[in-house]
């Protein structure tokens, strides 16, 4: 959404070759965080799925990482350490994957299909 019209706002990168994951930073915007996409590379069709989003606020990341079944885990290294916590399902329970604890969606992280 634009600051000054609060319009939409689309933005178009050309990629031409498939990766196995993308990052997609949008800082600073809020933004629908799509479970799937699809991007067209030379008239094929590749799917991403979700597979993580990351956190900052207070000058510290932590991350949401969502496995194939769709089950999304919290990762916080200064307060789960080594382990993560289980916060829902993408289709059941899903949270806001806008937020959270306090933080902002900055990258979300999608794995190629």
């Amino acid at each position: 959404v634009c600051r000054f019209c609060s319009g939409d706002i689309s933005i178009y990168k050309e990629i031409v070759k498939a990766q196995p994951l993308l990052a997609i930073d949008f800082a600073g915007h809020k933004i629908q965080i799509e479970h799937q996409i699809s991007i067209k590379i030379e008239h094929l069709e590749f799917t991403y799925s979700l597979c993580g989003v990351v956190y900052y606020g207070n000058n510290h990341f932590t991350a949401r990482i969502i496995l194939h079944d769709g089950s999304i885990w919290f990762h916080d290294g200064i307060t789960t350490g080594q382990t993560t916590i289980y916060m829902g399902s993408l289709t059941l329970n899903c949270p806001d994957l806008n937020i959270c604890r306090g933080k902002d969606a900055s990258p979300a992280l999608y794995s190629l299909n």
